[in-house]
């Protein structure tokens, strides 16, 4: 008869032990992962910055471009490859509307 220590408790312990490591090593990875998932994260978004000369044509320089032709930016942030724009509008008609719109995709 020989005495296996492999399979014994200790071995149970160990691989508990193992598991419950993987297990909290995977819950850190993921916990920045989870707030996107839940879009509640704010990685995406994005902060104006000033413009530079020549225009760089970056998202931030746009934000600032958009704020300086009077049109308030809530947001703007990344949705995958989408850039996503939320402002709030002052246009009281269609013709306000488009205005601001065109205004929006020239900047």
């Amino acid at each position: 008869m020989t005495d296996d220590a492999s399979s014994g408790p200790e071995t149970g312990r160990s691989r508990r032990r193992f598991l419950s490591t993987a297990a909290a090593a995977g819950s850190v990875a993921t916990a920045g992962c989870t707030g996107s998932l839940l879009g509640t994260s704010k990685s995406n978004e994005i902060e104006p910055e000033e413009p530079s000369q020549p225009r760089e044509g970056t998202p931030g320089e746009f934000y600032t471009l958009v704020e300086r032709n009077d049109i308030p930016v809530e947001s703007l942030r990344w949705d995958g490859s989408d850039l996503v724009l939320r402002y709030r509008s002052s246009a009281t008609t269609e013709s306000d509307s488009r205005t601001e719109i065109e205004i929006i995709t020239t900047v």
